[in-house]
């Protein structure tokens, strides 16, 4: 499968891209929560709140997790890299634990052409 270099190969990359992309996903669903103490009426109230926040988490999941099985599959047969390939995986990683940043802006304010469009921007750089 992979050579092993003393620096690091494929393997060593591949296993950062998945921890970048679980850290990502993880902190989509830090800013989900429901006050404490609420009656009942609040509660089912603080639920109902929740929709777009649950939506835009599970958006940007679908997102992040195409994207992370789309790397899987093209470093599944790479035998070598090059400090060019690590610098766009960097440039790419940076850009994937950005994500929950406009998902949040979608989830608060989806009604916002400009959050749409800074949403729509991250995803389009994280494909690029």
């Amino acid at each position: 499968m992979w050579t092993s270099h003393p620096d690091g190969g494929p393997e060593r990359l591949v296993t950062l891209v998945d921890g970048v992309f679980a850290i990502a996903i993880t902190l989509l669903v830090l800013d989900i929560t429901v006050p404490r103490d609420l009656d009942p009426a609040a509660y089912r109230e603080a639920l109902r709140e929740l929709l777009p926040d649950l939506l835009a988490y599970a958006l940007s999941v679908a997102v992040l997790g195409s994207f992370w099985r789309g790397h899987r599959g093209i470093f599944k047969d790479v035998r070598e890299i090059d400090g060019q390939v690590i610098g766009i995986s960097v440039v790419g990683l940076g850009v994937a634990a950005l994500v929950p940043f406009p998902t949040r802006l979608l989830a608060e304010y989806g009604d916002q052409s400009v959050s749409v469009a800074v949403y729509a921007g991250a995803v389009a750089a994280l494909g690029a």
